[in-house]
């Protein structure tokens, strides 16, 4: 398990969203997928799951946010805040946390995501019309891998902002 922090974005539903690539070994499961429920993402550790849960309801009822410390040699700690869609997000780290706007920890993640995003989208595109005219499967690869670039982003805002209010535009 690396140093840092990792970031899981749970739906209104309790469904994964989003996970960042070490938050599976964080939670000490294999691997942590998009549509895992938060039980399966708590699997490895009874009390956490059970404090997991608890917290995702606080957080939805009331729009606080909730930290906790698993104990041990490496000591983790996790924090859950809600987002605006209903559904929150939870923070695991090696350091201590302060207090955590759960608006800001969402706008944080979503800023990198996209900016990664951006770039992947930029390097496809700019594969499409250096070669795309050369080999049609060269275009119609980068055609979706854009594509998915968009839904990604697309998601990511629904989840952000809920279903019912305008995302950003990829």
């Amino acid at each position: 398990m690396e140093n840092g922090c990792d970031v899981i974005v749970f739906d209104a539903d309790r469904r994964v969203r989003f996970a960042s690539s070490g938050a599976g070994a964080r939670l000490g499961v294999a691997e942590l997928r998009e549509g895992a429920s938060l039980d399966d993402a708590f699997s490895a550790d009874e009390a956490l799951r059970e404090w997991a849960a608890v917290a995702a309801d606080n957080a939805r009822e009331s729009g606080a946010s909730g930290s906790c410390v698993r104990p041990g040699d490496a000591p983790v700690h996790f924090c859950v805040a809600p987002i605006a869609s209903g559904g929150f997000a939870v923070v695991a780290t090696d350091a201590e946390l302060p207090a955590v706007d759960g608006d800001r920890v969402s706008q944080r993640a979503w800023h990198d995501i996209k900016n990664q995003l951006g770039g992947l989208k930029l390097f496809a595109t700019f594969l499409k019309i250096k070669l795309g005219n050369q080999d049609e499967q060269i275009r119609e690869t980068t055609e979706k891998i854009v594509g998915s670039i968009d839904a990604i982003v697309r998601a990511i805002a629904d989840v952000r902002r809920g279903e019912d209010t305008k995302g950003e535009k990829a």
